[in-house]
Order: structure tokens, then sequence, then C-alpha cells
């Protein structure tokens, strides 16, 4: 045996859903079938109303001239006269005696008619009634026309035996009423004709009604539709009929013409819809529901202004003939499904047979595997996949029989696992130097030996320099290759007693124990210091490294390791404040100096190349238009914990450790950049100041960063201002002169910040490019109560003007203050009144809104 019992189960199992979706299908596509049939009926149905009702309409429009013809409106008017004078008991006696005469005369229809239009000036309307009633000839189209005046007295007629009086008829009225009417069917027995009534209004020229026309159609010319369509389509498997709108039977197609005599009554009472189909489900002899009939039909709902027939067209299917060929497909799925279900039970039945006998087998053989016997064995003489199942069982136990005799490597192996995760939780996998765990148990080890001892340690805590930088250029690779070439040169920088960790990043933590004395300590730094002066070669470039380190001494700096590794930390830090390949032992002084300034200052390193620098903007406005002229470039310092570090707690800092310098020209170039978006967008006047330091304006290559930054960006020197202080000037007047020519020849204007707060000497200030003057904030801030800072500031505004020069408060916050600016005659505003500093983005917005001061307002 070749197959298993789940292949058999499922292969089944494929077959019956198939042979299921298969009759769903069949099921779903007969409905499908069903509309489509009732959709096709139902428009014959409305073809064909549609044709009956052309011709009826064709029929009609004969008489639109008749009834217009001025010979007949003048008789009608005749007529309507003369009983317009009499009562109604005059006008029916008048009625009746002239039905009487009409019907005892012996005259022929042709000479009724001719007589009573004998004052025609033509014979035409007497013509086309005679033409018209053709029951002589046989044409049967009209059964009998006549025209009766408003009061329902007929006038002319082409029957005589028509009675005479007509408004009491359905169709009479309803053409009164103002509009067309096609009305009952009756039935001529003297001419055999079915017919059906037709009125017209007959209206004056003036909209007087005058009368009525009636004519009676014969049925037979509508019939005659249905009769040419099944000549043409005689091979329909259908019956048609034509009801009136009671549901009484016109036409047939079937013998049958009973259509509501018996239980279609109700399916009549479901025809509410213009047109549509049903069902008709029958109920048999046993009981079950089969569907039987399916009707479509259409409703006449008019045509060329007429109300309409009110006559319904039926096309009657058998369904069990129309879907026959369907039904038979349905039995011979169902019967093969019941064959297929019958297969797979006598398939199953057999495989398992083939199968139970060889787990009974397996089951002995388990029972022993479970006791501990692993010699047992399985033997199956067949050549299926019992055999292979044997033979692998088989191949188990004699695996399961070495594993235990393995069982004791095992357990070596495991003790190695062991080791394996000790040293993943206490060494550092990159360097294998001990990590912060270790190293920290290391210290506590030796503060507990020693205390007692009274000997000497030392705690070095080096951080590397710029190692960002490298991860940055050459990858995390290289970088891992510097920290294990680090890690091995502090190794051989040291004595073998002395412990090396790598605390964590780029930062290592050395533990020098058995000092002798402190004053050795400088030589241990020089060493390590000098197995870093060899670079490093990563991806074929020479990298030199170094380190700043901060020292700690126990038991002088603390008794417990946390205490030592944060005293050495902050002595790192001080290190790194004063550059490169820098020491520092820790001192008491130093604890003085609170974190958050050590923690600023480790932010501020390498700040650049980190991105934590961002720049905020504050527009400058012309007092004269209102509109932003300008803009001043403001740093700010991005706290890696989250949030911005002001300006007042990093910039002292920066100034201190040197970092200002490489902070301002990240801002000029930055600055200018941003200038330059601002002209490309279209906002080519816009003026951008950037604050300069002394310590920056001072480097000997400041001209050349300037120009190098202007280069770069593309943007026009004229429209960039270089704010410096009056500590500026104080500090080698004729060197800063000299350097501000040098600056003024490539384009750029200069301002001098916070004027009026230094010591400069006016004689230099004269000397001096200056284009502008800017009033510090503290003499803004009281200007409107503080005479003297009103007065100050009246001084600064003429002194200014007197030398060509602009002025610009800063500070200004309040309408007050604005206003007496303007009338002091200031030149521009800054200052939170119109806007504080924001990013670059909500400044470019403010640009793109027109954003303005209403010089106009006045403070309330």
């Amino acid at each position: 045996m070749k197959i298993t019992y789940k292949l058999i189960s499922g292969f089944t199992v494929v077959i019956l859903l198939t042979l299921l979706l298969g009759y769903l299908s069949i099921h779903i596509s007969q409905n499908a079938l069903k509309q489509v049939l009732g959709d096709r009926s139902v428009l014959v149905t409305e073809q064909l109303l549609h044709k009956i009702e052309m011709r009826v309409h064709n029929n009609i429009e004969i008489f639109e001239e008749y009834i217009t013809n001025p010979a007949l409106i003048a008789e009608l008017k005749r007529s309507n006269a003369e009983f317009a004078a009499l009562s109604d008991p005059a006008i029916n006696a008048m009625i009746d005696s002239r039905d009487a005469a009409w019907t005892a005369s012996s005259s022929s229809p042709a000479s009724v008619a001719s007589s009573i239009l004998s004052n025609s000036t033509s014979s035409t309307i007497r013509d086309k009634m005679l033409f018209y009633d053709r029951r002589s000839t046989g044409n049967k189209v009209f059964g009998e026309v006549f025209i009766t005046n408003r009061y329902g007295a007929n006038i002319a007629m082409s029957n005589k035996t028509t009675d005479y009086r007509q408004n009491d008829e359905a169709w009479w009225q309803e053409a009164a009423k103002g509009g067309s009417s096609i009305v009952r069917v009756s039935h001529d027995e003297s001419a055999n004709i079915e017919a059906f009534d037709v009125g017209l209004r007959i209206d004056g020229p003036d909209g007087e009604f005058l009368g009525v026309l009636n004519m009676a159609l014969n049925i037979e010319d509508a019939i005659g539709v249905i009769k040419a369509f099944e000549q043409k389509d005689g091979n329909h498997q259908a019956d048609m009929k034509l009801l009136t709108g009671e549901g009484s039977v016109i036409y047939s197609t079937d013998v049958d013409t009973h259509f509501v005599s018996h239980d279609e009554g109700s399916l009549f009472s479901r025809m509410t819809e213009k047109s549509g189909f049903l069902t008709v489900v029958h109920t048999t002899e046993d009981g079950h529901e089969s569907e039987e009939e399916l009707f479509a039909y259409s409703r006449s709902v008019g045509f060329g202004g007429f109300a309409g027939l009110g006559w319904i067209m039926v096309v009657e299917h058998d369904s069990d003939d129309a879907f026959a060929a369907v039904a038979g497909l349905k039995q011979w799925l169902v019967i093969i499904i019941s064959t297929v279900v019958l297969l797979a039970a006598l398939m199953s039945w057999f495989v398992s047979r083939a199968i139970s006998r060889p787990l009974e087998k397996f089951k002995a053989a388990t029972a022993g595997i479970g006791e501990g016997d692993f010699t047992t064995r399985i033997e199956v003489d067949s050549a299926d996949e019992m055999r292979d199942v044997a033979m692998n069982f088989n191949n188990m136990a004699e695996r399961l029989e070495t594993t235990m005799k393995e069982r004791d490597d095992e357990i070596v192996v495991r003790k190695k696992g062991e080791e394996a995760v000790t040293q993943m939780a206490y060494y550092d996998q990159l360097t294998g130097l001990p990590n912060r765990n270790l190293f920290m148990d290391r210290l506590d080890q030796m503060i507990k030996r020693d205390l007692w001892r009274k000997r000497l340690a030392a705690l070095f805590y080096m951080d590397l320099d710029r190692f960002k930088m490298v991860n940055d250029s050459l990858g995390h690779h290289e970088g891992d290759k510097l920290l294990v070439a680090v890690a091995e040169r502090l190794q051989a920088s040291l004595r073998d007693g002395d412990v090396v960790a790598r605390l964590g990043g780029d930062e290592f933590g050395m533990l020098l124990q058995d000092l002798a004395r402190v004053e050795d300590l400088p030589m241990v730094v020089e060493k390590v210091f000098d197995s870093f002066r060899t670079p490093l070669v990563l991806s074929g470039e020479e990298v030199s490294v170094s380190g700043c380190i901060g020292i700690s001494i126990f038991p002088h700096d603390g008794d417990t390791a946390a205490t030592l590794l944060k005293n050495a930390e902050i002595a790192m830090y001080r290190a790194k404040g004063e550059g490169k390949n820098m020491y520092q032992l820790f001192t008491k002084s130093m604890a003085s100096k609170s974190m958050e300034a050590l923690r600023i200052e480790s932010v501020l390193d390498n700040a650049v190349e980190r991105d934590l620098l961002v720049l905020h903007y504050q527009p400058q406005l012309s007092l004269s238009t209102g509109k932003i002229t300008g803009t001043e470039a403001l740093v700010r310092l991005k706290d890696p914990e989250g949030g911005l570090i002001p300006p007042l707690k990093f910039i002292d800092i920066a100034e201190e450790t040197g970092l200002i310098v490489q902070i301002g020209n990240w801002v000029l170039n930055t600055a200018c950049a941003q200038g330059k978006e601002w002209h490309d967008a279209g906002y080519d006047e816009l003026n951008v100041s950037v604050n300069i330091s002394a310590r920056q304006f001072n480097d000997s290559n400041f001209v050349e960063t300037v120009a190098h930054a202007l280069k770069v960006s593309g943007f026009e020197p004229e429209h960039l201002d270089l704010e410096i202080t009056e500590s500026v000037v104080m500090t080698d007047a004729k060197e800063v002169v000299k350097k501000m020519h040098k600056l003024k020849g490539l384009g750029v204007k200069f301002s001098v910040d916070d004027f009026g707060t230094g010591y400069s000497s006016l004689s230099y200030m004269k000397l001096m490019p200056i284009d502008m003057l800017k009033i510090d904030r503290s003499f803004v801030q009281d200007i409107m109560t503080d005479r003297d800072d009103r007065s100050i500031i009246t001084a600064i505004i003429t002194m200014a003007h007197s030398l060509g020069l602009d002025v610009i408060a800063e500070g200004v916050e309040e309408r007050n203050q604005l206003d007496l600016l303007v009338s002091l005659g200031c030149d521009k505003l800054q200052g939170y009144y119109f806007s504080k500093p924001v990013e670059a983005k909500e400044h470019t917005e403010k640009l793109a809104t027109g954003a303005c001061l209403d010089l106009n307002k006045k403070a309330g």
C-alpha cells in the first residue's frame, strides 16, 4: 500500500468540497439565469406595449386636424348656444326627442353627417368621418366615430344606432375634464368587433370647452402587434397575455385565458410596479414547494400625451422547462457526491486496517522505551511507509542508548556554558576587559582590604576625544577596532596588578593599587598618554587617539566605590573642558561646582558633531513701515534629556571652555545658508544679524571664516549684519578697527550690540565702520517709568543719527514702549511685543503671511 490514510482523507475532502462548490455554483447560476430571463422578458413586454401605444396614437392622430376644423368649431358653438338657452329638463327633453328622431330616421350615416355639417364650406370633415367607418369594407380599424357638444348631445356620427346622449359615459367624462382618455373594452355583437373607446376634448381658439370627439378603436389592430411578434419569434418558450388594467384578458396565446379566475389572482395584485417579474411557487401534492412559473410584466404608462391604455403585457415562462438542463446537472452532482462519500469510507476502512496492526507493535515498543529498555526494536514485514517508520523508530532507540552514555559529557558542557554566562555578566564582550559591574566589585574589595592597611589607591576615569566622529566617518566596525586597540594599550601602560575596565561606550576605568605617593601619578598619566602617540590605522587611514583623565584618590576623595567613581568623573569633565589629552585630580573646589554645570559642559563638548545646536530667529521691524526688514539668529542648545537649554546657562560655559569659537562659526554658516534660502524664496531684502563673541572676533582666521561662510552659502554680504559688543573694542581698539575694515571690504554690515552698557571710547567709535547701534533691553525695560533711561535713549538716538547710523531697540514688550520709541525717532525694534525667537519654519510663515506692526494702533 503506497497511499496513507491522511492523504486519502485529504483528497476525499478536497473532492467533496469541489463538488459542493459546484453544486452551489449551479444553484447560484440558476438564480442568475432566472434574473437574465426575467429582465429579457420584461424588455419584451415593454417593447410590445410601446408598439401597441404607438399604433393607437397613430390612429388617434388622424383626428387632430378634424377637431380643429373651423366649420366644426362653428357648428359646436351654435349647438352649445342652442342648449345654453334651455333649462336642464328642457335639455333632457330635447335630447330625448332628437334621440328618438335619429333612431327612427332612415337616412344613412353619411347623409346624417352631411346634413349636420351642411354649413361647411368643404366636405372634408364629412368625408373623413365616412372614410374611417369601414365596417362594410372589412377593415375594422374603427367601430364608430361621433361628435357631441358640451352637453353630451351628438351633432354628427357614423353609426345612427348610437345613443344620442353620451355625457354619462366614462370616456366622455374623462375627456371633458381636460385630458384625452382611453377607457373600457366593449363588444359589438352585430359587427363582431371588440373595441375600446377613445375620447378627445374639443376646445375653441380661446380654450373654451366645446365638445368631445369619440372613436371606438378595434382591438384587433392592437393585437396585431403581438401576433406579428409571434410570427417573427415563433420559437419562444413562453405564453403572452394582454390584460386590461382590471386584469381581464384581452388576448392570450394560451388556450387558458382566465388569468384572474384561478390562484394567479394574488399574483395580479402583486403587479404594482411599472414593470418587473415575479416567481409563482406552487405546492405539490406531497407538501413540497417547487418553482413552476416566471411572470414578466409591463404596465402601460401612456404615450404621445395620452394618459395610457392602462393595459398590462405579461410573458409567462415555465421554470421547469427553462431550467431543465440545470436541474439535471444538479441531480448528477448529487449522485457523484454520494458515490465519492461511499468510496472514501471504503478506502478509509481499508487504510485503517493496514495501519492498525503495525501500530500495536509500536505501542508495545514505546512501552518498553518508557520502562528504560532501549534495546527494543520493531519488525514490520510490509514494504510501505510503516516499514520506514519502524526503521526510524529503531534508529531513535539506538540514539537514545548512545545519548545515555554521553550524559556525563553533557554535564561538562553545561559547566562550560555557566562559565560563558559568567563571562558575559562580568566582562566586556568587545574588548575582553572587566565591565562596570566587575570593576565596581574589584573597587569594593580594594576598599575593604586597604582601609585598615592605610594604603593609597587611585581611580582613573578616562573618556576618549571625538570618538563619535570616528564612528560617524568610518563606521561602527572601525570604531570597535579602535576601542579594542585602546584597551590593549591601556593594559600595556599599567602594572600587572592594576585593573583596566571598560565602563561603557568610549569610557574606561583604571584602578591603581598600593600607591607609594600621590606625586607619582603624573608620571603614570604621561605613560598612558605616551601609549597613544602612535596613530592607529583604520580603513587605511591613520587616526590619532587622545583622551582626558579624571583622578580620585582613596581614601582622600571617598571611601566608597560610588563616591570615588563619581569624583573621578567630575575631574574628567573638568579636564575635557581644558582641551585634549588633559588630566585633572579631583579637588573639593570641583565639588562646589554644580553638577548641572558639569552636565552642560559635557553636552557642549562636540555639540556641533552631535547635532545638538539649533538656531531660532527673532524678527526686526522698521518703525516707519511696520514691515519685517531683518532677523537676529540666536543659538539654542538641545538637551539630550529633552527640551532646550537656555543661552544664559551655556554661553558663559562655552566662553570659558573656548567652545564658543566652534559654536559661533557654526551659527555663522547656518545663518548665511538660511538667509540664502529666504532670498531665493523672494524675500531678497531681508537682513540676517549674527552675534560675534570677543573670542571669536579675535581669532586670527575670523576674516577668512566670514568670507568662507558667504562663499559656500551664496548669501549676499550686504545683507549680513555682524553684531559685536563694546567689550570687543576694549581688547585692542586699533587692531579691532583694522579687522573691521577688512570685513567691511567684503561688504558686510556692523552693529554694536548692548550699546550703552560698556565703556568704549567714543573717539574709536567714530573710526569704526559701524552701520547701526543697538539699544540694550535694560534701558527699554523701564523707559516708561525711569526718566534717566528715557534721556539715555534720546541721547543715543540723537548721537547715532548725527553720525549717520540707524538705531534699533531690543527687548520691546509693550505697546506704550513702541509708541514712545517712535516718538523719539528710533528706526527699528525687536522684541516679544511682535514675536519671540522662533524656528526658521515659523519665521518663514510670518514672512509668507506678510506679518507686520500696526503703527496706527494706540496703547490701551
